[in-house]
């Protein structure tokens, strides 16, 4: 038996509320005057609890037994007390929430908490917290499997919590590293632009980086099947992996060389506006003439024990001085 409110500032009184005996599920929603729910937890029954969009709402009762609460946009809502035996919360939108509770759930999502700061000592298998804008830190987390914390521009670092396996954490800009987390599979780190490398993570499938402007080299990791990559415009190689099946790169102006012809035919390739893969004549005549002007200027302020300017290497457009030269080619054109 399921009891609905909507958009009314109706109040329930507690001697209404026990003559309900066998309900599971009750929604409250959009009821901008409602306080408080103080009466609720008379029913023993309860397992279901909605109060979306309840913007006066300041708090939650522990009720007894319930497993799903949805408090999504109740703008008020301060705290939420650990409800044992509960097993999904929703609370997006939830702008004056400062804390989560020590709960232990099985889907968690509080997206645009503008005042949650910090997420630690919970056990939670999904945890999502999309644009929860000063949350500084994910840790202390048991059970986590999938993450999505998209959007938190002040996250600068994800614990290594084990057994993750999926991390979506697109547009964390200051986010500079991604934890080396045995048996993650999949990662999403599209607009992270202060990542400057991915770890070599055995079994890691599939790299979105897309517009990872500082990321600067992928490692050979064994089993990656998938690489999207377009706007890296830091990458200078993607290597021989012996497991790769697609690679979707566009926009990596200094890209200078991905798998080779003996991979390449069973790879399925998306290349586009990378002008240094297949760069024309004229591109390189203008590459070895600045190449040869950085061998007379390192020579000229007496460097040339510590950089192998002689090296075949040096001269090759994956070597730093091909990279150099390509940045400086880019910034002229």
């Amino acid at each position: 038996m399921n009891f609905s409110i909507n958009k009314s500032t109706l109040v329930i009184q507690s001697k209404y509320i026990t003559e309900l005996p066998n309900v599971e599920g009750i929604k409250i929603l959009d009821c901008s005057g409602c306080t408080s729910i103080v009466s609720i937890p008379n029913i023993k029954s309860l397992k279901r609890l909605n109060c979306d969009g309840c913007t006066s709402l300041t708090s939650i009762p522990n009720i007894e037994g319930l497993q799903r609460l949805s408090c999504n946009g109740c703008t008020s809502l301060i705290s939420i007390p650990n409800i044992v035996g509960l097993k999904k919360m929703y609370c997006d939108g939830c702008t004056a929430l400062t804390s989560i509770p020590n709960i232990e759930v099985n889907e968690l999502s509080c997206d645009g908490c503008t005042s949650l700061t910090s997420i630690q000592n919970i056990v939670v298998n999904e945890l999502s917290c999309r644009e929860c804008t000063l949350l500084t830190s994910i840790q202390n987390i048991e059970g986590l499997e999938i993450i999505h914390c998209d959007g938190c521009t002040l996250l600068t670092s994800i614990q290594n919590i084990e057994g993750l396996e999926i991390i979506h954490c697109d547009g964390c800009t200051a986010l500079t590293s991604i934890p080396n987390i045995e048996g993650l599979e999949i990662i999403h780190c599209d607009g992270c632009t202060a990542l400057t490398s991915i770890p070599n993570i055995e079994g890691l499938e599939i790299i979105h980086c897309d517009g990872c402007t500082s990321l600067i080299s992928i490692p050979n990791i064994k089993g990656l099947r998938e690489i999207h990559c377009n706007e890296c415009t830091a990458l200078t190689s993607i290597p021989n992996i012996e497991s790769l099946e697609r690679i979707y790169i566009n926009g990596c102006t200094i890209l200078t060389s991905i798998p080779n012809d003996n991979l390449a035919w069973r790879i399925d390739t998306w290349v586009m506006d990378c002008p240094w893969l297949y760069p024309d004549q004229n591109r390189m005549e203008k590459l070895i003439k600045l190449q040869k002007w950085f061998k007379i200027y390192l020579l000229s302020i007496k460097i040339s024990k510590f950089i192998p300017l002689f090296s075949e290497f040096w001269y090759h457009p994956d070597g730093p001085g091909g990279r150099a030269a390509i940045r400086r080619l880019n910034k002229n054109n």
